[in-house]
């Protein structure tokens, strides 16, 4: 295995329109960054397309504050859905669901706070779902949706 140090430089990317709002504000991106930000917005695009398909209505996708963010938003008939999409390439890694942490999970909850008391008088039911998306680099994507993956109690394990 190389080490990183013993490639060569690859230019700065220039910037612009797709590139993501963190990359504008250091100024560059490194391919590794962009390759993880197009993943990601692939991984959710299909996870959307896929929660539409069994029902869901998405209302917003990447609410984000100061906090954090939610990926994806929707309604499951009455109830209100925060979703988190995490997507791979490989699970050498470990997986998706490996991935969402207790202070992930604590990030979301509060997040789900801010989101019904800015954007929504919600006075029904809410759930926690999780979409782990996987991409090889040859066939097709997998996608495994897990409904009420986690509750709203932040001193769960």
């Amino acid at each position: 295995m190389r080490d990183e140090d013993d490639r060569p430089p690859r230019p700065p990317l220039p910037l612009g329109e797709g590139w993501g709002e963190g990359a504008t504000r250091r100024g560059l991106c490194t391919w590794r960054s962009v390759h993880r930000h197009h993943l990601g917005k692939r991984g959710e695009d299909l996870a959307c397309r896929a929660l539409r398909r069994r029902g869901y209505e998405i209302f917003d996708r990447r609410y984000r504050t100061r906090i954090g963010e939610l990926d994806i938003v929707a309604r499951d008939g009455d109830t209100l859905v925060f979703i988190e999409v995490k997507t791979r390439a490989t699970e050498s890694f470990g997986s998706a669901f490996e991935a969402i942490t207790r202070s992930k999970r604590r990030v979301i909850v509060q997040m789900a706070c801010d989101y019904m008391t800015r954007r929504r008088n919600w006075n029904g039911p809410c759930r926690f779902d999780v979409v782990a998306v996987t991409i090889p680099d040859a066939g097709r994507p997998t996608i495994s949706i897990v409904t009420g993956a986690f509750g709203a109690q932040l001193d769960e394990a």
